[in-house]
Formats: structure tokens, sequence, C-alpha cells
């Protein structure tokens, strides 16, 4: 099982079908969004089709940090440690250049579906939009 990370700072933009975070049992992922200016803001979007395009801790453990203003919206679900064993963690938190750090998902989002407490979401007065939370289903 391996280790990765990926970093989107400084403006950064970053599309894809989807994101995998600690996907595999043993393994470790890390995603770091981080920044907003009064030009723009870091972010991250997931443009696939149909089917799940955000997963954080399926059988590994998974981590994605949205901070300072960045932003990460998904079209589906949000799957957050979602197998025995997997631990999953989203932070969302901060604000800058009037922007609050923001997970914008248009879905279902599931947290600790098959295993309780092994999944947390955190921020302070930071936005997360979703239709549906599950916690310890």
């Amino acid at each position: 099982s391996g280790h990765g990370t990926l970093t989107v700072n400084d403006l950064g933009v970053v599309l894809a079908k989807a994101i995998s975070i600690g996907k595999e049992a043993g393994g470790v992922g890390t995603v770091n969004l981080d920044g907003a200016t009064a030009t723009g803001r870091s972010t991250i979007t997931l443009v696939g089709g149909s089917g799940l395009l955000l997963a954080v801790g399926g059988s590994g453990t998974g981590t994605l940090n949205i901070t300072n203003g960045a932003i990460l919206s998904t079209p589906t679900d949000c799957l957050v440690g979602y197998e025995p064993g997997a631990t999953g963690t989203i932070v969302v938190s901060g604000a800058a250049a009037g922007n609050n750090a923001e997970l914008r998902i248009n879905g279902a989002m599931q947290i600790a579906r098959s295993l309780p407490d092994n999944a947390s979401a955190g921020g302070g007065n930071d936005r997360s939009d979703a239709d549906t939370l599950f916690t310890s289903t």
C-alpha cells in the first residue's frame, strides 16, 4: 500500500473525473486545498458523469483539508470512512479575501457508513452544502 499527497495552492485549479483518497487497505492519502485572493480561489472541481466521485478513507486512511477560502465541488455523493477499518477525515476551515473555505456536494454525504466513529468532519463558520447527511448507518 502506498502513501500519497496532492497539494493545490496559490490559486491552483484541478479538474478531475473523481478523487479517491486512501482507497485501499493500508493506503494513506492526503489532499490539501488552500487559499484565496481577491482575484480567485484554489479549486478542485470533479466533473465525472455519474457514480461516486469523492471518497475519503475508502478502505485505508484518507484526509481532505480545504482551507483559507479554497473550494471543492462535486456533482454527486461524498463518502467518508466507508469500509470496515477505514479512517476518513474532512476539515473545512478558514476564510481569505472574503471567501469561506467550501465543500459543495450535490448529493448525499455519508460519514462512517460501515463503522461508527471512524470519520470526522470539521470546520468553524465554514459552509458544507449537502442534500443528505448520514452518520453511522
